[in-house]
């Protein structure tokens, strides 16, 4: 099974280096952005920082963070050597594995991390639990996780299935990315059972006629209000419940 999942992510990037390279196209995704707002909203001018980085990809976070603060380190971890290949330059370290095969507590031993950040995986792996489990250890008692999800109960996706559909869209190159759907209340079910409360939300959203001529600060109000119908990508940012929180 492991060799199959590294084969489908290294046809992955083949593609995505080609079809949907972030950096030719001059673009930081929207879920990048929240979670370099929350880091140095939270860290001020600190550079003794440890952040890992679960899926990790071709390093987008990895290059905005070392731009941000050449002192923080910042590791990597990926499925795909293509991917480790191109982010490896804005990373500390980088680490290939397949999280639901191989448990990265044993990879990064007894470290610590003030952030770990894991955006768009919990849908592609078959056991988000688990990892969820491992990223609780690995972080520090006042740490902090960043996650996010396609929620799948976005508006448009609950038209699209009304009409019979399937939202494929929420896939870029193949159905068998996503081994989870996710919406807003199931995800946040995870991580509070899974022992993190959510701090903050973000992420991209869309509204329907005739709420999208409000402005935009209303707008994003408006998501904040009900993101599991407006949230299309929802960012979370967690802290540890530790022993004895309620």
């Amino acid at each position: 099974m492991v060799k199959i999942f590294r084969d489908f992510y290294e046809k992955y990037w083949i593609w995505r280096t080609k079809e949907y390279d972030y950096r030719k196209k001059g673009v930081i995704p929207d879920r990048i952005k929240a979670a370099l707002d929350f880091i140095q909203s939270n860290s001020k001018a600190r550079g003794d920082i440890k952040i890992l980085d679960v899926g990790c990809g071709e390093g987008i976070l990895g290059e905005q963070v070392k731009r941000l603060n050449k002192k923080i380190k910042i590791y990597g971890v990926d499925i795909s050597q293509i991917a480790l290949e191109n982010a490896k330059k804005y990373y500390d370290d980088v680490y290939q594995i397949d999280v639901d095969d191989e448990p990265i507590l044993h990879l990064l031993k007894d470290q610590k991390f003030d952030y770990v950040v894991s955006l768009e995986v919990m849908e592609h792996i078959i056991y988000p639990e688990r990892l969820l489990e491992e990223i609780y250890i690995l972080l520090k008692n006042d740490g902090k996780l960043i996650t996010s999800i396609p929620n799948f109960a976005f508006f448009k996706n609950r038209i699209t299935v009304l009409r019979g559909n399937f939202p494929y869209e929420q896939h870029i190159f193949h159905s068998a990315e996503h081994i989870h759907y996710f919406t807003f209340y199931s995800f946040k079910k995870l991580l509070n059972e899974k022992g993190f409360n959510i701090l903050s939300i973000s992420g991209g959203f869309a509204l329907f006629f005739p709420l999208t001529l409000l402005p935009l600060d209303i707008q994003k109000r408006i998501f904040y209000k009900f993101p599991n119908l407006f949230g299309k990508q929802i960012v979370f940012c967690c802290e540890k419940k530790l022993i004895g929180d309620k």
